[in-house]
């Protein structure tokens, strides 16, 4: 199967990578597994930068929303990018949380 994550050949976003996988075939289940796997697949995007990064320290607090609103992971990230991240982010607790659709 061809996923839109097959680009992806640095093998240390191995994780990342199937997670995004997961996420991407969750699709065929319903939209919100999918919303759910991508919500995961991004905080393991998040915490691999905290870890590759050098400059950034990672919060006591380890949630995906201390981190991401932290003010030096906030200042490296793109604004555009940072919006996605906070739909990402937001949409995944909606679909966790509650039971829209």
């Amino acid at each position: 199967m061809i996923s839109n994550f097959d680009f992806v050949e640095d093998n240390r976003l191995k994780d990342v990578k199937n997670a995004c996988i997961v996420a991407e075939q969750g699709l065929k289940v319903t939209s919100t597994v999918c919303v759910i796997m991508s919500r995961k697949a991004l905080e393991l995007g998040v915490k691999w930068v905290y870890g590759v990064d050098g400059e950034l320290t990672v919060p006591y607090e380890q949630t995906l929303a201390t981190l991401i609103y932290d003010k030096n992971f906030k200042n490296i990230i793109d604004p555009i990018l940072f919006k996605k991240i906070i739909y990402i982010q937001k949409l995944g607790n909606q679909a966790v949380h509650s039971s829209k659709k």
